[in-house]
């Protein structure tokens, strides 16, 4: 069960190749992201992540939490926890047959699923591959501890003790026919006010607002299951204007202030484009790696861009 999520320090979470490397070092995460950001930073061929960043007020108190854990490892007060969240996989489509795009095929949903573990054990694609000065520069500058460091300077590679499990056992406690897999045609959702089309990828919702506006007002609220119990994600097509990739909502129940955009009861979770979810099936061959879901799932632990919005754009693919 998913009482309360906890937020997740890192100093740089799943960048670039899934190369994930923590630390207890006090950092002003906003001021390095500043400092490389430019206006097209966050996009890829056009497409982003539409979650916004958490504020000052948040990064000061994500500061505090940092003391705390660096003197709680200190003492040997703090163990390090496994963490193993069951998932609930949305599936938005239009009546389309089993494996037609977008109901796409159980193989591409499980994927994602694959994917996920293996980047947050820091085993994902291209871990083995990690370049000889990556971020050796930005270890420097921004005082990592030596422990948080490998032989060459660069963050060590990191397992995060998270792994994801497809449910098995649905909102109303029975066995699952499909495990961890909702299907739901769009066609039985009930609009309200302001709504016009039940299809998300009408071009009545073509922009991020008006698209996000409808995943979270409409969709998720038909659709959600316990977001105590289940991580939900949901995957839909979108309009070929819309542009996104995804977005995550930040965690429920956790006391950091300046935190925008926290999960509901009725909105937890986070939203992918189907042709950027998992790495087998029906995909645009720019984002065809499984990493959206891995970006934005991050946030939903409670971290910033993953990291700034320059590896943002190697970790999104």
């Amino acid at each position: 069960m998913i009482t309360t999520r906890k937020i997740f320090v890192c100093v740089l979470a799943t960048i670039g190749s899934t190369l994930m490397a923590q630390t207890v070092k006090k950092i002003n995460s906003k001021h390095v992201e500043q400092a490389i950001q430019s206006p097209t930073d966050n996009l890829i061929n056009g497409r982003g992540c539409f979650t916004p960043a958490p504020s000052d007020e948040w990064e000061a108190a994500l500061q505090q939490l940092i003391a705390a854990r660096e003197a709680a490892s200190l003492t040997g007060a703090k163990a390090l926890a496994s963490y193993n969240i069951p998932v609930v996989i949305h599936i938005i489509h239009g009546g389309q047959a089993l494996g037609t795009y977008p109901n796409i095929s159980n193989a591409q949903a499980v994927s994602q699923i694959n994917v996920l573990n293996n980047d947050f054990a820091g085993t994902g694609l291209n871990a083995t591959t990690y370049p000889s000065t990556a971020f050796t520069a930005y270890a420097t500058a921004a005082g990592l501890p030596t422990a948080n460091k490998d032989a060459l300077g660069r963050p060590k590679i990191s397992n995060f003790n998270i792994s994801f499990c497809l449910a098995t056992i649905n909102k109303s406690g029975g066995a699952m026919s499909e495990i961890g897999i909702d299907r739901v045609n769009f066609n039985t959702f009930t609009l309200t006010s302001g709504y016009t089309s039940k299809d998300p990828a009408n071009a009545a919702y073509s922009t991020p607002a008006t698209f996000q506006s409808f995943i979270d007002n409409i969709v998720k609220p038909q659709t959600i299951w316990d977001p105590t119990k289940y991580m939900n994600i949901w995957t839909t097509d979108e309009n070929i204007s819309t542009g996104l990739l995804g977005f995550a909502t930040f965690p429920v129940g956790v006391t950091l202030a300046g935190i925008t955009g926290s999960g509901t009861a009725s909105n937890d979770g986070l939203w992918c484009w189907t042709k950027a979810f998992g790495n087998t099936g029906t995909l645009d061959p720019s984002y065809n790696k499984g990493r959206t879901a891995t970006h934005e799932i991050g946030h939903w632990l409670g971290m910033r861009h993953i990291w700034a919005m320059v590896v943002v754009q190697l970790i999104i693919a």
